[in-house]
């Protein structure tokens, strides 16, 4: 087959990872793949079937102009004649398409010439973006069932920015014209993902399909020795890893929450060692059991932290499904998080714990009650997670769905 991935970006970002590591993996198995993205730099500079088609200052003209009009997605004329000549030279059997949202693409412009060249889509939803009027994540709000009419969010401190005006109707409108333009598509997601799009006025009755996502559990994400790195922390052989891989500015990925719960046992219980991977906040402010650590980009690296923990902790508010819990699970360790949105899907218990959200009462008492984990359950996570999560699991999910498009 020939198939043209599309996503916001390749490199430092989940969404990137499972567009390349899929692009990648095609290739192998004898497919022709193309990948083409937005923003940012490329992961593999020598290749020439990953291609950023968006000229480097277009998408901060984009930005402003969304700004100003609240409109996302409806500019980037340069891009737009790029990603054509791409269609037009490649001549896909089917589009990959992942995130389209980033201030980088004329996502209305994309679905019309795919509608006009008559190509299959398979839409993978790595956020809510696809079934929401403007917004990417919903959290407690059901508006998208309705038409997304009475948008109560401010958008201007918010992702996707507008500074005067709430388009999430508009937005709205627009996506269902440009689904109901194509002849063939399907949206995929992970469980909670399909529950919500299929009750959604966006996607009700369309093809909506469970595909979790992968991550890469055969090179990256495996159980390491963590010797050396604990040695670098300085911290000892009896202490109790408590790990939250998370951009602390983030406030969606709760960072705060796991800072409260450190101080909180601090003092109380010197066996535990918190230590948070995208810590960019002032270290002097931090408990004494808290180690901040900026961001890691060596994925290699990072798995050494998931492996060194005895119990990850997902902080977030509102994921999909975080990849950082499938991480941990594939590096043996066992996870801790908030019962919402997609995270309580990623586990079952004993592998997983969920708990009431931002409770950091709870998240104290299941801490206290961690002790350094035993081979059985680092074998258990990683069997669970080689199991669901791999890239093999998710490339015979798709090809499926692509097979029958075609």
């Amino acid at each position: 087959m020939k198939v043209l991935i599309v996503n916001t970006s390749v490199l430092g970002s989940s969404t990137g990872k499972i567009a390349y590591g899929f692009y990648k993996h095609l290739a192998g198995e004898g497919h022709e793949a193309v990948l083409a993205y937005g923003i940012g730099e490329s992961v593999d500079p020598g290749d020439p079937k990953v291609v950023n088609f968006v000229p480097r200052l277009e998408p901060k003209l984009h930005f402003r102009l969304n700004l100003l009009t609240g409109y996302h997605g409806c500019f980037g004329p340069i891009a737009e004649r790029n990603i054509n000549r791409i269609i037009d030279e490649f001549k896909p059997d089917i589009i990959q398409l992942y995130n389209l949202h980033g201030y980088y693409l004329n996502i209305s412009r994309l679905f019309r010439k795919i509608a006009k060249e008559r190509i299959p889509v398979v839409y993978g939803m790595l956020d809510e973006y696809p079934y929401l009027g403007y917004c990417c994540y919903a959290y407690d709000c059901d508006g998208f069932r309705s038409g997304c009419r009475d948008c109560q969010f401010d958008f201007r401190d918010r992702y996707l920015k507008s500074l005067f005006f709430n388009r999430a109707k508009q937005t709205y409108d627009l996506k269902r014209r440009d689904y109901d333009s194509l002849e063939r598509i399907v949206f995929t997601g992970p469980e909670w993902v399909v529950k919500r799009a299929s009750g959604s006025g966006l996607l009700k009755g369309r093809d909506v399909r469970i595909v979790d996502e992968y991550i890469d559990n055969t090179e990256t994400f495996v159980i390491r020795d963590t010797k050396k790195l604990r040695k670098e922390l300085g911290i000892s052989a009896d202490k109790i890893v408590i790990l939250d891989v998370a951009p602390s500015a983030d406030r969606r990925k709760g960072v705060g929450f796991f800072v409260k719960a450190a101080e909180r046992i601090c003092g109380l219980d010197e066996r535990y060692v918190f230590i948070n991977v995208g810590y960019s906040g002032r270290m002097e402010a931090l408990p004494e059991n808290f180690i901040g650590i900026g961001y890691v980009a060596d994925q290699k690296k990072l798995s050494e932290y998931y492996s060194l923990a005895d119990l990850f902790v997902c902080t977030s508010i509102a994921d999909t499904m975080p990849n950082s819990c499938l991480d941990a699970l594939s590096c043996g360790t066992p996870v801790l998080g908030f019962d919402i949105t997609g995270i309580p899907y990623v586990a079952e218990e004993p592998l997983g714990t969920f708990i009431d959200p931002e409770n950091v009462d709870q998240m104290v008492e299941h801490i206290l009650k961690t002790g350094k984990k035993s081979n059985k359950i680092k074998e258990s996570c990683r069997e669970y997670a080689v199991n669901r999560y791999s890239l093999d699991t998710y490339y015979k999910k798709q090809m499926e769905i692509y097979r029958e498009l075609l």
